[in-house]
């Protein structure tokens, strides 16, 4: 039982979209009509701009570690793994918005924030980094993603847990991505631009 609700509430948490709620509330818009109709933080800097982005990010993040931090509160063996999952999962099908929400990428930030700060920490640098490199907001989260795969198995290679739940967000992350992935095969994924 205490399962089902750490489950419940870490999806209800992370059907906050925080893109959702600052479009529709500062510019009365629903995100998910501009640009290309995706609810993160990626297309919020494309149409409203470096502001809105960084708004949407912090929305997200906190979402990701408030429900993790909850789900262990609630029950402290696996909680924090169930509600790492599904908060995920609540981002990115939330069924307040149609299951049409975000691709992941912040909101399992938020979860190694909990987990694990200083993975989390070398990952901001690396995104920094390659965005630099390559301006392609698509390819950087894919990186980032097997980045943070190999560096649980390296360095958590004792909590299975935590292992197994790295593996099920990289696999929802990817399935979210799927076409930017077919547009990097086809080289024409589109580069990050920010609105000014």
């Amino acid at each position: 039982m205490m399962y089902f609700i750490v489950a419940l509430v870490a999806y209800l948490i992370g059907n906050i979209t925080g893109s959702y709620i600052i479009s529709k509330t500062v510019f009365a818009e629903d995100i998910r009509e501009k640009g290309s109709g995706n609810a993160g933080t990626t297309n919020m800097l494309r149409i409203y701009g470096l502001l809105p982005g960084i708004l949407t990010l912090a929305i997200d993040m906190a979402k990701g570690y408030l429900a993790v931090y909850l789900g262990a509160l609630i029950e402290p063996q696996y909680g924090s793994y169930i509600a790492g999952l599904f908060v995920v999962i609540g981002h990115i099908w939330p069924v307040v918005l149609k299951f049409k929400g975000g691709k992941g990428m912040a909101t399992s930030a938020g979860v190694y924030l909990y987990h694990t700060p200083w993975m989390l920490l070398i990952a901001l640098v690396l995104f920094f980094l390659i965005n630099i490199i390559g301006k392609i907001m698509s390819l950087t989260s894919l990186i980032l993603v097997v980045f943070a795969t190999i560096y649980i198995f390296i360095f958590h290679n004792n909590d299975y847990f935590l292992m197994a739940l790295t593996v099920l967000l990289a696999i929802m992350v990817f399935y979210s991505h799927r076409t930017n992935i077919k547009r990097l095969s086809e080289g024409n994924e589109n580069k990050i631009t920010i609105k000014k």
